[in-house]
């Protein structure tokens, strides 16, 4: 700007630059017609005042202190700066004076030309010729866009919009798609035409204004992507949903199947996994959805967290019924997850009809919700099943492990007269207690060496993350009160809550006397085994601080010493 600011004060002719209805510049000139040495925030309106307003184009017979000149007005950059020429009469014409009006417009680093009513070329700035000599045509003025050879689609886009600038008498603001020279590729220019019309209504052609916007375009194109995408999975998000149904409403006749989807066990899988887990579980069914309709036209969007909504166009009931079998079998085979993979789905159609598509989702919400209910037991029973699993392959938990303190807990339930359901109730705690671990890093888990502080202090939180799943999941709600409490100490100094004596739950005292023997006589990763006998002397040594030492007592007279 600070250059062509220096080439507009040689020009022997009244110039200023005006953006945001402020002068940004005027050259001496047009400080000389105005009287303006001092620039004054009302300037503009003052200038206004004597010559009317700074609409783009070109006006004839405008008198400022009795003197008569042409205004001239034109744009030359993105951010709404004009230029506004003032050229007298009587010896500097628009269209005979070429040399003052060549100096100027070369100097703007946009294209400019000036074509008649014919749409011949009668002036071009250097720009402008420039950009034409690249495409291998060496002379414009007095020719059409349609006698050069390089495009004859640009020609024609340049001709339409050309005829109806001169119909219409109106400005028009384009983009133009312009072939590179030597490639396949394009780029896209900003073009304002306006018509040239004098104060009798008289037309004389047109003034023309481009500049190559292809970054910019780019960056809207990308900007507008992000904004349709959602970040995590990259599917289209609800935004762009309802764009598209707008698009899809415009058509005359339109039958769309509306697939909504909601993930099961998400809660659970980021309380036990973590968050990030949660996001994976996420991606996964969000790239199973795209999958199972590669071979339709369909769109897919996530409608929020756990939400999701597929578009099968042109479908009937029985292509959505298939579409959601397809993704229960995808769901199904996947392999390596360390959470099961599961999403319930309902559908409606969305037709000319029935076209209110708040009310063929609700519609669809309906069906998915029935299935989720159905799904649910079933989902958690194979969640479990999975988690365990999971664990004893790792070696986190060894089935021999299991089976003993499943074993002797309910051994110890008929010893102590336990009712039937309590004796079922600690054969369920033996078999999920640890079910936390599957939130714990295995590397820690596995650790040979001693825990650090830090990790000492993550391995705990295993009771918490047991319970919250225990808490969200039906089968095994009703431990996890059990399952938080199995690490607590009869003398109150175990975690998470430090309960103390008969505060700890009864299912959980019993556990922690029955799990600590299994681990000393039959050794761990982290823990070497010991003999029966060593393992007695442990339990009794810690009676009474660690142990219940009722319980200690029935279980070593019970489970263990008459054997």
């Amino acid at each position: 700007m600070n250059n062509l600011m220096k080439v507009l004060e040689l020009i022997e002719t009244p110039i200023c630059l005006i953006k945001d209805r402020k002068i940004i510049f005027i050259n001496n000139k047009f400080k000389d017609l105005f009287n303006l040495y001092i620039i004054l925030n009302d300037s503009l309106d003052y200038i206004k005042s004597l010559v009317g307003d700074f609409n783009i184009g070109y006006f004839e017979n405008i008198v400022v202190s009795n003197k008569s000149y042409n205004k001239l007005v034109l744009p030359i950059d993105d951010n709404f700066t004009k230029i506004v020429v003032f050229i007298k009469n009587n010896n500097l014409d628009f269209i005979n004076d070429i040399n003052m009006f060549q100096l100027l417009i070369d100097s703007i680093p946009e294209i400019i030309f000036y074509k008649d009513n014919d749409l011949k070329y009668i002036i071009a700035n250097k720009k402008c010729k420039d950009f034409y000599k690249e495409r291998g045509v060496d002379y414009i003025i007095g020719k059409t866009d349609s006698e050069f050879l390089f495009d004859k689609e640009f020609a024609d886009t340049c001709n339409k919009s050309d005829k109806k600038v001169i119909e219409t008498r109106e400005t028009i603001y384009i983009d133009e798609k312009v072939p590179i020279p030597g490639t396949d590729k394009y780029s896209i220019y900003q073009t304002i035409k306006t018509p040239i019309i004098d104060k009798y209504g008289n037309i004389y052609g047109l003034i023309g204004s481009a500049r190559d916007n292809t970054k910019q375009k780019k960056l809207e194109e990308k900007l507008k992507t992000l904004s349709y995408k959602d970040s995590l999975t990259g599917l289209y998000n609800r935004t762009y949903f309802y764009e598209k149904i707008e698009e899809i409403v415009s058509e005359e006749n339109f039958n769309i199947g509306v697939v909504v989807g909601d993930l099961n066990g998400l809660k659970v899988v980021n309380d036990a996994f973590g968050h990030a887990k949660g996001d994976i579980y996420i991606s996964t069914v969000a790239k199973i959805l795209e999958t199972a309709c590669e071979e339709q036209d369909a769109y897919v969007f996530r409608w929020g967290g756990d939400e999701f909504i597929t578009l099968l166009i042109n479908a009937t009931e029985t292509d959505c019924k298939n579409y959601i079998s397809k993704v229960d079998d995808l769901c199904k085979n996947i392999k390596g997850s360390q959470f099961n993979i599961a999403i319930s789905q309902g559908y409606s159609i969305f037709n000319n009809e029935n076209n209110d598509i708040d009310d063929v989702i609700k519609k669809a919400d309906k069906i998915l919700y029935r299935n989720k209910e159905f799904n649910k037991t079933e989902g958690s029973r194979q969640m479990l099943e999975k988690i365990k699993n999971d664990l004893s392959d790792k070696g986190i938990e060894t089935s021999e492990h299991i089976d003993n303190i499943v074993s002797y807990c309910i051994k110890m339930g008929e010893c102590m007269n336990l009712r039937y359901d309590e004796i079922q109730k600690i054969r369920l705690l033996a078999l999920m207690h640890d079910i936390g671990k599957s939130g714990i890093d295995e590397k820690i888990l596995l650790k040979s060496e001693r825990l650090t502080e830090e990790e000492y202090n993550i391995a705990k939180t295993h009771v918490e993350i047991g319970h919250k799943i225990a808490s969200m999941t039906p089968q095994i709600s009703h431990i996890a009160n059990e399952i938080l409490s199995h690490h607590e100490k009869w003398d109150g100094s175990g975690y998470q809550r430090g309960l103390k004596g008969e505060e700890i739950p009864i299912l959980s005292r019993i556990l922690s006397v029955v799990h600590s023997y299994d681990i000393m006589v039959s050794g761990c990763i982290y823990k070497d085994k010991i003999s029966k006998e060593e393992a007695i002397e442990v339990l009794k040594n810690n009676s009474g601080t660690q142990f219940d030492p009722n319980i200690v007592d029935i279980f070593l007279n019970c489970c263990i010493e008459d054997t």
